[in-house]
């Protein structure tokens, strides 16, 4: 199957209500949901599918894309954090994040089996993740996005400005990073790893330890932006999906701020050089960021 649908999800009167409805009643909402997933944890799936891309790479476009297929129900909030955060959870506590096993029984109108899955960026960074998702997770689809290191590094700075949890310039940021993750505090590794974030080889190496390739799709921001319908078709065929197309692939979460310096982009690209060469190696392809 293959073509376009209308994105009803996204036009009809209840999406409409959810995208302007107050924060505090969207709050409010997903709190009565994430209660009614633990009331009903024991009915609940795990997830066919794990976005766990790179934080301020475009995983929460990709998933929303995802979600917009007939054949996929979300799971009751995107980021779970069920492998960083959350892990002194059982897992029974990660099932209820997902949907009842009757929602995705096959419809009149839809005769297949639906799939869920979630996508929390920081399950890229973190070392004991990788291991932990195989041990309950074997045979789950994997999807790492991937972007131009230099571009994440200062987003994801203006990110944490934005927040109010970084008050130094981007290049004294850098300068400090180093000391600040050396003091190994969770909150330094969570707001202030800039740099660190963006060496993809090594972390994905972490992930092809721990899984076989077929199981892991890495694709980049840079291309799905560019050609949605290429990268959304190969996510797609990766996750067991037919490919349905939306009509596009709007970018979420997006900043607007003040270009990067070009003497500290320079340094930047400088540094990633070699490490982009290793991930380059790695996959057996190249995306297209300047060494």
């Amino acid at each position: 199957m293959s073509g376009k649908y209308p994105l009803t999800r996204k036009i009809d009167d209840t999406s409409l209500a959810r995208r302007y409805a107050p924060k505090s009643l969207k709050t409010a909402v997903t709190r009565t949901r994430l209660a009614y997933g633990r009331v009903t944890a024991e009915r609940c799936v795990l997830p066919t599918f794990v976005i766990f891309g790179a934080q301020r790479c475009g995983t929460t476009s990709l998933y929303k894309a995802l979600t917009c297929h007939p054949y996929v129900i979300p799971a009751r909030v995107k980021e779970v954090h069920y492998f960083d955060k959350h892990f002194d959870e059982q897992s029974i506590w990660y099932r209820s994040h997902f949907p009842n096993r009757w929602a995705l029984e096959p419809t009149r109108q839809h005769r297949v089996h639906k799939i869920t899955g979630e996508a929390t960026p920081d399950y890229m960074y973190y070392e004991e993740v990788p291991a932990r998702v195989r041990n309950l997770l074997p045979d789950v689809r994997l999807v790492a996005i991937l972007r131009d290191p230099a571009a994440r590094a200062y987003s994801h700075y203006q990110h944490e400005v934005a927040l109010g949890f970084e008050t130094l310039g981007f290049r004294e940021a850098l300068e400090h990073e180093g000391e600040r993750l050396a003091t190994g505090r969770w909150f330094e590794r969570e707001h202030h790893s800039y740099r660190e974030r963006g060496l993809y080889a090594v972390q994905l190496r972490r992930w092809l330890e721990e899984f076989p390739p077929e199981q892991v799709a890495v694709v980049d921001s840079e291309s799905f932006y560019e050609d949605g319908g290429s990268v959304y078709r190969r996510v797609l065929e990766h996750i067991g999906l037919p490919v349905v197309a939306p009509h596009d692939y709007p970018r979420r979460n997006g900043l607007r701020y003040d270009p990067l310096d070009q003497d500290v982009e320079a340094d930047l690209r400088r540094f990633y050089g070699p490490h982009n060469e290793e991930l380059f190696e790695l996959l057996g392809r190249r995306f297209r960021w300047e060494a």
